[in-house]
């Protein structure tokens, strides 16, 4: 049998009372509370107390709403994409890369976060490539600088990688002290391709330009000023399941929309990238219209500071649009026929500028 000494019982009947009447006591005062509420007759608040139930104070009206997006979630600048914080610190850089036959494939434009196509001499265009999110072990072949690359370097204020430049683009980088990584000055961190003939063989990687970036002092903040959002093209757009751009007598790409990306061709065969044998494929596409005129010399001048006319492509469809840039350093901006910001579907994108010569097909 077990056995309870006395004064322990005497305890627990002590701390059986106390807990009573707490629970007595509790149910009092809730009933006290709440008698407004279970009675039959409802209160009715006076004047005053109406006109402050009403009333929104300063501090509400101008509450921030509460964020409850995951404190460690990394978007991305340039695509719109989540990231893994590794690939979100990624020093984000800039490479000029040649459109020749001869450089055809062209590697690591696929693992590029936005490629511009520009027009440039010969009736060829060149490409400038920003580079964040990925890791490319080989970008290539590098070229020279132009003096519309150079804007557009300013633009996103980001290093830029280059091999040479015209007269007026070398001017401009050392009057202006631009983040040039020009291979005449840094050739350890470039090599060239013994399989393919020069100047069609040179080649770097993102290691070996981040390296340089940081020994340098170049590193900037990946920012830029786009807006993305998939739903905006849920909106009934013209379609664009294919889209084709005559760009000169000497060239013409096109993009065909599967599995909900664009599949980039050029000059009739698909586009690939030549280190991974992969298609390139685009999230969106921008057609900037401008003038661009060849000066005494054969080389270009373009227009990219004031507005003008094109179209973005995404989703399977496309928009006419307005774009504008108030200075040289100023972000291009991108508006629709209402006067409303275009939003770009979250991924990469591929940014042709051309003039009104483009014959430009839509289906």
């Amino acid at each position: 049998m077990y056995y309870k000494h006395p004064q322990k019982r005497n305890m627990g009947k002590r701390l059986l009372t106390t807990i009573s009447l707490l629970v007595v006591g509790s149910l009092i005062g809730y009933a006290t509370f709440n008698k407004d509420k279970f009675s039959m007759k409802e209160k009715v608040p006076t004047g005053q107390e109406q006109e402050k139930e009403n009333t929104i104070t300063k501090e509400e009206e101008n509450a921030e709403p509460v964020d409850v997006t995951p404190t460690d979630q990394y978007i991305s600048a340039y695509t719109g994409l989540e990231l893994s914080k590794e690939s979100f610190d990624n020093i984000p850089f800039l490479v000029i890369v040649e459109n020749s036959k001869a450089a055809r494939p062209q590697s690591g434009l696929s693992e590029a976060d936005i490629v511009y196509e520009t027009m440039a001499e010969g009736g060829i265009p060149r490409f400038m490539a920003l580079f964040h999110s990925k890791n490319p072990k080989e970008i290539g072949p590098v070229r020279s600088a132009r003096p519309y690359f150079l804007s557009i370097a300013k633009e996103y204020d980001l290093p830029f990688a280059h091999c040479g430049a015209s007269p007026v683009a070398l001017e401009t980088i050392k009057k202006e002290n631009l983040l040039s990584m020009n291979e005449f000055t840094y050739g350890g961190y470039y090599w060239r391709d013994n399989s393919r003939k020069i100047p069609h063989n040179l080649y770097s990687s993102a290691d070996k330009l981040r390296r340089l970036i940081s020994n340098r002092d170049f590193i900037k903040p990946a920012t830029a000023s786009f807006k993305f959002n998939q739903s905006y093209w849920d909106k009934d757009f013209k379609t664009a399941e294919k889209v084709n751009l005559k760009l000169s007598t000497y060239y013409n790409t096109s993009y065909e929309f599967k599995d909900n990306l664009y599949y980039k061709a050029m000059d009739g065969k698909a586009a690939v990238d030549r280190s991974t044998n992969g298609n390139i494929t685009v999230s969106n596409i921008v057609v900037q219209i401008t003038d661009i005129k060849t000066l005494s010399d054969g080389r270009l001048e373009m227009k990219l500071i004031g507005q003008g006319k094109g179209y973005v492509i995404s989703a399977g469809k496309y928009m006419e649009i307005t774009w504008l840039k108030s200075s040289e350093v100023s972000p291009t901006i991108l508006k629709d026929s209402t006067g409303e910001l275009v939003s770009l579907s979250p991924g990469n994108t591929w940014w042709h500028i051309t003039d009104d010569k483009l014959q430009i097909e839509f289906q």
